[in-house]
């Protein structure tokens, strides 16, 4: 015992003398204050202007040098935090914490960047976040990897990251749909307020989610996206007969029915073929950007795999899926309360790229994510309902970002339809 306590003194000398920069720093600007003050008070008008100029050139000098000493010392603060949490554990984090390099405000809280120390490891951190929960006083604390292997990011949320109005539409989303270039097409924000996009040409896309959850609005923003692309061919099939019908006007083909859509599957594979022997002529393995990009939509995917076209429809899908990346075709197949039996395995596993809103359980989440996501904490079930266009995106890799959409508003949706100038700016609506 007298042995740990000698340690923790040790390491709490070790760091307060790390603070000592800073410290100093601060110290110094309150010294100058306090003599420029007390100067002032028997001086000359003129003489007093000249040391109050000097004094604040100097400390403005010093706030640019330094960030600002109120800045250090919160610094301060978050260092004695982290060094407190950590400092009442055991094992070799306890010897070794971590080295705070930087802290950054972000819209739910803070980001505080860290240098790990003699073989700590990041999972270590994530063993112990519970603890940092209590020790920074936060709602969720996250850790994430750093861009190299002794680096990482402690994610403290103060607040509800989604908890506001949804975020809009960027004033100059629509005018970039003149560019044919897909590979990264923003779709909204995640927890820390940064750009999440989405890759269009990794083959299938699945999203699934409750009625209300914000399907929708993600297949608006897609196709509206696509629609601006001169050349661009867009299917759209909705057996409901709501929520794309808008879209008819623009779409190439638009159907509803399990016939309509046997005939436009069957013109994306003759499509497709057509690009493959190009592709075969010209020696390349995939179409480029100066190449239009194909996409196809299919609104409650599970209605029209039932019945006797079923099979059929459902080969021709994954048809498309296996066969469609190197000809620049996408797949984007919605469904609201999908089950093992209602989008078939083999059409899922085809999707690298899946987008679960909230759903009801946490096994709907796994159908869509991929087994055990729930257990992992990518658990869709989680998301209150009073937060529409919230998801988890999953691209492949087996990790999931939650994320929240970008709003499109009824008016600027009415515009993008055909009722106005596609590519006129627009900054959405809220709800």
């Amino acid at each position: 015992m007298m042995q740990d306590n000698q340690n923790q003194s040790q390491q709490r000398r070790k760091y307060f003398a790390s603070l000592a920069p800073e410290g100093v720093t601060a110290l110094v600007v309150i010294c100058l204050g306090y003599l420029a003050w007390r100067a002032l008070e028997g001086l000359p008008l003129s003489l007093a202007y000249l040391v109050t100029a000097v004094v604040l050139v100097g400390l403005g000098f010093l706030a640019f040098r330094f960030q600002g000493w109120i800045s250090i010392i919160r610094w301060d603060v978050w260092r004695h935090r982290l060094f407190a949490a950590i400092a009442k554990l055991e094992g070799r984090i306890a010897k070794s914490p971590p080295w705070l390099t930087r802290v950054e405000k972000i819209p739910d809280g803070y980001l505080l960047f860290v240098r790990l120390r003699n073989g700590i490891a990041v999972g270590d951190l994530e063993a112990i976040a519970e603890n940092l929960v209590s020790a920074f006083k936060a709602n969720k604390v996250t850790i994430h990897r750093g861009d190299r292997g002794d680096r990482a990011i402690i994610h403290v949320q103060k607040e509800d990251p989604f908890g506001g109005p949804p975020p809009t539409v960027p004033s100059n989303y629509f005018q970039e749909a003149l560019n044919r270039d897909i590979e990264s097409i923003p779709i909204g924000i995640d927890e820390s307020g940064r750009k999440v996009s989405m890759k269009l040409r990794a083959g299938g896309v699945v999203v699934a989610g409750l009625p209300g959850s914000g399907k929708s609005n993600l297949v608006h923003l897609l196709v509206a996206r696509l629609v601006g692309i001169v050349g661009a061919k867009v299917y759209l099939i909705d057996p409901k007969l709501v929520e794309l019908a808008g879209w008819k006007v623009r779409a190439t083909r638009f159907g509803t029915s399990q016939e309509e859509a046997i005939n436009i599957l069957g013109e994306v594979v003759v499509t497709m073929e057509e690009r493959y022997q190009e592709l075969e002529r010209l020696g390349e393995r995939k179409i480029g950007i100066d190449t239009a990009p194909m996409l196809v939509v299919i609104e409650e995917i599970t209605s029209l795999l039932v019945g006797q076209q079923a099979k059929f429809i459902e080969e021709l899908l994954r048809q498309v899926m296996m066969m469609g990346r190197a000809a620049g075709v996408l797949v984007v197949l919605v469904a609201q309360r999908p089950g093992v039996d209602t989008i078939p395995a083999s059409l899922r596993d085809l999707a690298e790229t899946r987008i679960a809103f909230r759903t009801s359980t946490p096994d709907m989440s796994d159908i869509i994510l991929g087994r055990g996501s729930a257990a992992r904490g990518f658990d869709a079930s989680r998301i209150s309902s009073d937060t529409r266009g919230v998801g988890y995106l999953s691209t492949g890799d087996g990790e999931a970002t939650l994320m929240r959409c970008y709003y499109v508003g009824n008016k600027t949706l009415a515009t993008l339809q055909g009722k106005g100038n596609l590519l006129s700016p627009t900054t959405g609506e809220a709800h």
